[in-house]
């Protein structure tokens, strides 16, 4: 995975997407500490302590690491972060046993079409390393991201797949149950159950979003950026490098 870039991107103020090549992370700032959803690939730690450089943070400014589920894709990273110095590992309480490894996860059921993709793009990919979840959090919980970000259930995607939404300025980050495409917001891929995902997804589009940050796919800004969600998963590709 040496051949993937980093890229780094300002959606807001305080809003920073880093994707290290088809994983991709946001970090929020609060004055001087950092959130940051997400922890990309196995071995993307180096890469994520080089784009805290880049934008002049300290790594040591990390407080807080939101993980929306457990597939190695958001968790690769999670226990090289964690170790960056007084950080609160955040997840859904139905994940955090596969997280911290005391729980293998569920077998994939996936189509024909999905497995030939997900062999695809998993191709040399490590599993994530356990991680430590200190606080295990369940929907209505309120995360202290930008004056509150509260957890809404993406169930289906995995049992514990979580979104926040940050209410005050209308930022969504949905993890893996909603993507984004060239054709706009899709239900994502690889889901353990489609039809709870679904239902899941249409919940998160009920909110007021001004601005979908998807765990795969371009940011997008706009009022109603939601209304436009197409139920079938689009075909996936990894990026080339």
């Amino acid at each position: 995975m040496d051949d993937r870039t980093t890229e780094i991107r300002q959606l807001g103020p305080d809003l920073f997407m880093i994707r290290t090549g088809f994983p991709q992370v946001y970090l929020w700032r609060d004055g001087p500490e950092i959130t940051m959803i997400d922890a990309g690939f196995p071995g993307d730690g180096p890469a994520l302590a080089a784009a805290f450089a880049e934008l002049g943070l300290p790594t040591t400014a990390l407080r807080r690491l939101v993980l929306t589920h457990h597939h190695e894709d958001h968790t690769g990273a999670a226990a090289a972060v964690a170790g960056w110095g007084d950080v609160e590992v955040v997840a859904h309480a139905a994940d955090a046993p596969i997280i911290r490894g005391d729980r293998r996860p569920p077998r994939r059921t996936l189509t024909d079409e999905e497995r030939a993709v997900f062999e695809r793009l998993s191709a040399g990919v490590p599993p994530a390393p356990p991680c430590r979840v200190d606080t295990e959090v369940e929907a209505g919980a309120v995360v202290p991201i930008g004056g509150g970000a509260v957890v809404l259930s993406g169930a289906g995607h995995t049992a514990g797949s979580i979104g926040l939404l940050v209410r005050e300025s209308g930022v969504l980050f949905t993890g893996d149950l909603i993507v984004t495409t060239p054709e706009g917001p899709t239900l994502g891929h690889f889901h353990d159950d489609v039809a709870l995902a679904s239902r899941s997804a249409a919940a998160l589009a009920s909110h007021d979003v001004q601005l979908l940050c998807p765990g795969h796919g371009d940011p997008l800004a706009g009022p109603r950026v939601l209304s436009g969600l197409r139920a079938a998963p689009a075909p996936v590709t990894r990026p080339a490098p």
